[in-house]
């Protein structure tokens, strides 16, 4: 069963239709929208952020460089970072990315090829949520060779509408911290424009990506 998300706001949370098992996809379609920006996108166990919940893959986008980043985090660690080379992602230019898992890991194909992949560290079984943050427009979310119904959005923008909230579960506020991409201490959000940081010689942190809203609002 597939089912297709359109026009997603970032910051971006979604339960995932079950646990993750081989043979699931999800698939991304979006594009960088500004210069020096990035897309990260985690598969995680939980919708905590403080602390975080483990994150079977951590990927981030990096046009200014051309790499793909992939890590995981557990128990409160990031793990050791891979990079892969001559990503076909560039500024301003549709993207097609799939996360596909099998019984050793995930492999990630980018506009119909295969790019790179990332062995398991946490069973693949774990994963029940994905997120999307960064400076990227997403065109749309799918839940490929699901085999159950996809239950309603989680809204992790204050700013918009909740959507199909169940009475008995008001928002859950949450204070909106994540460790720093994977270097450094916690960085807090509800940063200053953009304009106000210098150029920063690491591609794999931009603060000016950070996102805008101190708090997270969640219907599970």
């Amino acid at each position: 069963m597939s089912h297709q998300i359109t026009s997603p706001v970032l910051p971006f949370m979604r339960r995932l239709p079950s646990e993750m098992q081989p043979g699931c996809r999800i698939r991304i379609r979006g594009a960088m929208s500004r210069l020096n920006g990035d897309c990260r996108i985690h598969l995680q166990s939980g919708d905590c952020f403080d602390p975080m919940d483990d994150v079977a893959l951590h990927l981030n986008l990096l046009p200014a460089t051309r790499e793909i980043l992939r890590n995981s985090y557990i128990s409160g660690q990031w793990g050791q970072e891979e990079r892969a080379a001559n990503s076909p992602i560039n500024f301003e230019e549709d993207f097609d990315l799939v996360i596909g898992a099998d019984s050793g890991g995930y492999n990630i194909e980018i506009n119909g090829h295969h790019f790179t992949s990332f062995n398991h560290r946490l069973p693949v079984q774990t994963v029940r949520f994905v997120f999307i943050t960064g400076g990227c427009v997403i065109r749309s979310v799918m839940f490929e060779h699901w085999n159950t119904a996809v239950p309603s959005a989680i809204s992790v923008n204050p700013s918009a509408p909740v959507l199909n909230p169940v009475p008995s579960s008001p928002p859950i506020p949450v204070p909106f911290q994540i460790p720093s991409w994977p270097h450094g201490n916690f960085q807090h959000f509800g940063m200053p424009p953009a304009s106000m940081y210098p150029q920063l010689p690491h591609p794999a942190f931009n603060p000016a990506m950070l996102l805008q809203h101190p708090l997270i609002s969640m219907v599970i």
